[in-house]
């Protein structure tokens, strides 16, 4: 059994729980290699907030970690898995009313990591932007809450064998892939989008943004306009999963990979284990 669901060894939940009735809850999605979460003080920042600001009654600790990391150890492999945690409000009866649901679900499942080829990292991937917008909600914004019909529904655009595409807001600004956050270089400075209204603010991301100096990069927060695509100079999509993978080209412009490999995979993933690159 590769799921726990409030400690015990199974992947049945009752049908009242209500992040399968309405998405009431958060997730977090963590590599695990050489018995160790990675990036685990960023995972746990962000569980913790996300949990004040849906008011959910559970407490998020550094024991939930050492539980996913012994559960791990069952499978007897030292291979390098993907721990994907997610935590409801529980079970409730029918309505949208939070109210009187007594213990929160926590879930804690083992994944395969993604096997994605070298040649990802080396040379780059070719990425549009797609038509399924980020909804803009700054209650909501920068949280990865259950509700995530929107990546869904932009996952569903991409073709075979593309690995990742880019969603706009509702106002023509470009966002985040649909599974990754993005940096891109403009006049000789990186950027990231803003994410105040919309999108998840990644781990990766905000490790980025708060230990910058010791990468030798500097990354400001400023949104975009597909308009203003073609001065885009450089491009990568982040992610604590895959880490740091260049893009190619944006809506069939050329953007300069080695630029990405130098200035922000290179550094990052010599002290981060994502892979070597």
């Amino acid at each position: 059994m590769r799921f726990l669901v409030n400690d015990q060894p199974t992947d049945c939940l009752p049908v009242t729980d209500r992040g399968l009735a309405y998405g009431d809850g958060l997730f977090e999605t963590m590599l695990v290699k050489d018995n160790h979460v990675i990036l685990a003080g960023e995972h746990l920042k962000r569980l913790i907030h996300g949990c004040r600001r849906l008011g959910l009654n559970y407490q998020p600790g550094p024991a939930l970690f050492q539980k996913a990391l012994e559960f791990h150890k069952t499978l007897q492999t030292d291979s390098a898995v993907v721990v994907k945690v997610i935590i409801t409000r529980g079970a409730g009866g029918r309505g949208y009313s939070p109210h009187n649901v007594a213990k929160p679900t926590e879930i804690i499942g083992l994944f395969p990591t993604p096997q994605l080829p070298d040649e990802l990292y080396v040379k780059g991937t070719d990425i549009r932007i797609l038509t399924t917008p980020c909804s803009q909600n700054p209650s909501f914004a920068g949280m990865k809450h259950l509700c995530r019909l929107e990546q869904v529904m932009a996952s569903a655009e991409l073709n075979e064998g593309e690995f990742e595409g880019i969603m706009p807001d509702m106002d023509g600004n470009i966002v985040e892939g649909t599974k990754t956050n993005i940096l891109y270089r403009r006049r000789g400075q990186w950027f990231t989008p803003t994410l105040t209204m919309s999108g998840i603010k990644g781990v990766l991301r905000e490790h980025i943004l708060a230990s910058q100096a010791d990468y030798g990069l500097k990354v400001a927060e400023k949104d975009i306009s597909q308009a203003e695509c073609a001065s885009i100079e450089a491009m990568a999509l982040i992610n604590s999963v895959v880490g740091v993978v260049p893009v190619k080209s944006l809506a069939n412009i050329a953007l300069d990979v080695d630029c990405v490999r130098q200035e922000v995979q290179q550094p990052i993933h010599q002290k981060i284990p994502f892979r070597v690159s």
